[in-house]
């Protein structure tokens, strides 16, 4: 067993019998392929993805565990809370969604001292089936808070789109087809089920009394959902028979 972080250094420091062209060429790679870090904070514009973030981040204790699935932004998420201690970050390693608002639960039936959060999508919490999991939370009692990242609908198809044609038709028109959620309150869907408090954040003046009102209800025995709107993922409605021309 060894730290990742050390071998790998240790690897690259070590004369080995290799092609340095090949290697030098294969860093060059590395560099340039690396994810884009987490975008800058601003106080104008819709939240993003580290606002949210980082406010969750200054509700975590030694008690918090996290459990995210929210796969647009997970470079996002995972470098701005940077969780050390072990058995306090989960994700899923399936290709299929839904896993975190469920999973949530079973983290809090296995450690009923700990405070269980799960970071979501907006995709990613529909496929959860809230209408189930909220009644199992409540009739169970296995509160946890929920933040739902809500860009409005599903971005990792437009991103597998972007990549594979950059330049073409649907990155002309942002005609992708995923805008999903728009004008939906999904938050209240755990409130319907399983009696949680509800709460849909657009301000980032609001967002860190809101997740401070939630956590305050989940350690008091209730789920919370916190729908923080990002700004969407396309213009484009679903009804717009324009854009269906096209």
């Amino acid at each position: 067993m060894a730290d990742s972080g050390v071998a790998l250094a240790q690897l690259l420091e070590a004369e080995l019998p290799v092609d340095r062209a090949l290697k030098a060429e294969r860093e060059a790679w590395l560099r340039a392929s690396a994810p884009a870090g987490p975008a800058a904070t601003t106080d104008d514009g819709p939240l993003t993805a580290r606002d949210v973030t980082l406010a969750v981040k200054e509700l975590l204790t030694e008690r918090s565990v996290v459990l995210c699935e929210e796969p647009s932004n997970a470079l996002a998420i995972t470098s701005t809370l940077r969780m050390n201690r072990p058995g306090s970050f989960f994700s899923s390693g399936g290709s299929g969604l839904g896993w975190s608002i469920n999973a949530a639960i079973g983290a809090k039936l296995a450690r009923p001292d700990a405070e269980v959060i799960a970071l979501v999508g907006d995709g990613c919490y529909v496929f959860g089936v809230p209408a189930s999991a909220y009644w199992v939370a409540a009739t169970y009692e296995a509160p946890m808070l929920t933040v739902i990242y809500n860009n409005s609908g599903w971005h990792s198809p437009k991103a597998s789109t972007h990549l594979v044609h950059p330049s073409g038709a649907a990155h002309a028109a942002d005609a992708y087809w995923v805008a999903a959620s728009a004008g939906s309150r999904l938050a209240d869907l755990g409130a319907a089920a399983g009696g949680a408090m509800a709460i849909r954040v657009e301000d980032r003046q609001a967002l860190r009394e809101a997740l401070a009102q939630a956590l305050a209800c989940v350690r008091a025995g209730r789920p919370a959902v916190v729908e923080a709107m990002l700004a969407p993922t396309t213009r484009q409605s679903p009804g717009d028979r324009g854009q269906q021309a096209a």
